[in-house]
């Protein structure tokens, strides 16, 4: 079970040294035994950019369709737990997890990507069970749903998933891991597997994201500010973001601030901008940063993506659009790393709209107190607003801890 670690450190050179070793490794240890028309059926996955070669072959379902004759899914997906071939496959995955600093949700994405690897597209139910025996093994808490059209694969979680479906059992709720928000509910039954009594949640790392930046790009920003016109650049980290697009909507939490932007963002977007308020006072610093996010196009998720959807400050970037939510949260960001003050997020539910109030800097009273803290309301959707100016009533904000 990988545990929730601070902030990756690894430098380029190890990391690099480190991933180069791993991946001859695994190569010399497949082509060893193996000969080359044998070696050109086994697995390369594309996690984000990154080539991950696997021992398992790519004709593995064919081979258990052959065993599988004759049984339902039940017995079947108990032969896949007692496959060597799994046990193989998660000692694999287990060395990659470990280098790219995979929490149980971004190992999970692993396995999903080999599992629609080696399951051919008329046989969606093999990816599922798939799935089941690897996390099964890995000793995660999850149980197998069955109807007459699906298998759901349940899993819980540390952290609140919306808009997926889910089963309740006594105090536990249990996610559909595939994370389809178009899913519609079904009568299911429960697969008679023996559960393992001590198998733990999966896990999402709070603190910082995978190690992954095999992909990347530059994104200029222009910004006018005073009648001066700035090009901000940003090294985008979209190996990440592409991870990000397959996460579930995670509960609104620290985790969108703490992920932040990847240490290449950090050196370029932030750097210019902290030498940009290098020498405004706070209130103008904040103003800046509020003009800055809402210069960034504006669009719906609905609109855009036909569904809701949270965007970390990374994708917020890379993106060609943001909504209130994902401005809100890149310019807490962007307040937190280049003024250094703290923030809350204030949601209005009836209005479907969220704004920041930030820690007060200034010696008159603020907008809203709460924590024991004074703070003053900032707007990052609407153009033109100043620290301090709204048009929503604060009497209807939920406080939303980050």
């Amino acid at each position: 079970m990988l545990i929730e670690a601070q902030p990756f450190t690894m430098n380029t050179k190890s990391y690099t040294k480190s991933l180069l070793t791993l991946v001859l490794t695994l190569l010399l240890g497949l082509m060893s035994d193996l000969r080359a028309e044998d070696f050109a059926k086994k697995v390369v996955v594309n996690y984000y950019g990154h080539a991950l070669p696997f021992s398992i072959t790519n004709d593995y379902f064919d081979k258990q369709k052959s065993i599988a004759v004759g049984l339902n899914i039940e017995q079947h997906t108990q032969l896949l737990i007692n496959d060597s071939t799994i046990f193989t496959f998660i000692k694999e995955a287990n060395q990659y997890a470990q280098i790219f600093q995979l929490d149980d949700i971004a190992y999970l994405m692993m396995v999903k990507k080999v599992a629609d690897i080696i399951t051919p597209k008329n046989e969606k139910h093999f990816a599922q069970q798939f799935t089941y025996a690897v996390l099964y093994n890995k000793g995660l808490d999850i149980i197998l749903g069955l109807s007459n059209q699906n298998i759901t694969v349940y899993g819980s979680t540390n952290f609140a998933i919306k808009n997926v479906l889910f089963v309740q059992l006594g105090s536990k709720t249990y996610y559909d891991l595939s994370f389809d928000k178009l899913k519609e509910p079904a009568q299911e039954k429960l697969a008679d597997i023996k559960s393992n009594p001590n198998a733990k949640s999966l896990k999402l790392n709070r603190y910082s994201p995978p190690a992954i930046g095999k992909l990347g790009k530059n994104k200029t920003i222009p910004f006018e500010y005073d009648d001066y016109v700035y090009f901000f650049t940003s090294r985008i980290n979209q190996s990440l973001v592409e991870y990000y697009h397959d996460l579930p909507d995670i509960e609104m939490s620290l985790v969108y601030l703490n992920y932040g932007l990847s240490e290449k963002g950090v050196n370029t977007l932030i750097k210019q901008l902290m030498d940009a308020t290098a020498y405004m006072s706070k209130e103008k610093a904040v103003n800046f940063l509020l003009s800055f996010v809402q210069s960034l196009a504006y669009a719906k998720d609905m609109d855009v993506l036909g569904k809701e959807k949270f965007a970390f400050p990374e994708e917020a970037l890379a993106n060609d659009f943001s909504d209130c939510e994902d401005r809100s949260m890149l310019f807490a960001y962007l307040v937190r790393e280049v003024t250094n003050l703290q923030s809350i997020g204030l949601l209005y539910k009836d209005a479907a709209h969220m704004n920041v109030a930030v820690e007060n800097w200034r010696k008159t009273h603020g907008d809203i107190s709460v924590y024991d803290m004074d703070f003053v309301v900032c707007e990052p959707s609407g153009k033109g607003f100043r620290p301090g100016e709204q048009t929503m009533s604060l009497t209807k904000a939920n406080v939303v801890k980050w």
